[in-house]
């Protein structure tokens, strides 16, 4: 008798712009065996503005259905929550792994933290140096991290792609590997470490002025100061295989305890342990 494999916990989620010419990724994971997950909403950021945004599950694209959503940009939000929770679900054939809660007050000063997701190949393999970006014809940047982006309009991206080389916001790929294949193909998973460090933070971003402190989240330092979490955003925080908190931006993250609320109340089912 054949035995089929459950669908891995943790996905890629790719936005792609209306022009074809830009893209973003981001992260998910299940919090059910029936298809259920949460990610952050900043992912989806853009859809207002014509992109379209799937799950990537074994190498096809899956649409998304949304249940919950909560979102503030950087400078709108307002302590102590801070606004950045996706949950929905698929309809999917068969079962998926998932991921077990357990509240992130039980993190002290130092612990191991592991951060997966996914990221594209060009980025984690080093491949888009600065002296590329500057000669490489024939390529386009890509956003892989999106929390931060602005792209009000091209002129600022193209700016972007050429001086912002060195924060690892942008890489590189081939103008004609613009399609869904090539995409897909191109995605890769992976994932870093860091440290817990405190518990509620005051704010992400040190160029927005916010008052108050965010009783939602944690804050947490990767073991590599210089890597960005790029494409990971969205993803689990991880110790021992159980999810603590879900990774917002390089050094924050909103924690298992609010996650486990929002999803009581919007009568979703997920696990403790």
């Amino acid at each position: 008798m054949e035995i089929t494999k459950n669908i891995d916990a943790v996905f890629g989620i790719l936005g792609l712009s209306g022009d074809e010419k830009r893209r973003t990724i981001g992260t998910g994971f299940f919090i059910n065996e029936s298809g259920g997950f949460v990610t952050a909403a900043h992912t989806f950021k853009r859809a207002n503005e014509g992109w379209a945004y799937f799950a990537i599950i074994e190498g096809k694209k899956i649409e998304l259905n949304k249940l919950y959503q909560e979102y503030l940009d950087m400078e709108s939000q307002v302590a102590p929550i801070h606004l950045d929770l996706y949950i929905g679900d698929f309809a999917l054939d068969k079962k998926t792994n998932h991921l077990f809660f357990h509240p992130s007050s039980y993190l002290k000063n130092g612990d191991i933290l592991e951060f997966s997701g996914y990221a594209g190949r060009y980025y984690l393999d080093k491949e888009a140096t600065k002296n590329e970006v500057q000669k490489t014809p024939g390529t386009i940047g890509i956003n892989i991290d999106d929390l931060w982006a602005n792209t009000e309009n091209d002129e600022e991206e193209n700016e972007l792609q050429e001086k912002n080389t060195e924060s690892n916001i942008l890489h590189l790929a081939p103008v004609d590997q613009l399609n869904w294949g090539s995409q897909i193909d191109n995605l890769k998973y992976s994932s870093i470490t860091g440290v817990f460090k405190n518990h509620c933070f005051e704010k992400i971003f040190e160029y927005i002025p916010v008052a108050g402190v965010f009783t939602n989240g944690f804050t947490f330092q990767l073991t590599n100061a210089k890597m960005e979490p790029a494409g990971l955003s969205g993803g689990p925080i991880i110790k021992n295989k159980i999810v603590f908190g879900m990774l917002i931006t390089k050094n924050a993250a909103i924690t298992s305890e609010y996650i486990v609320h929002q999803l009581e109340l919007q009568d979703v089912k997920f696990y403790l342990k």
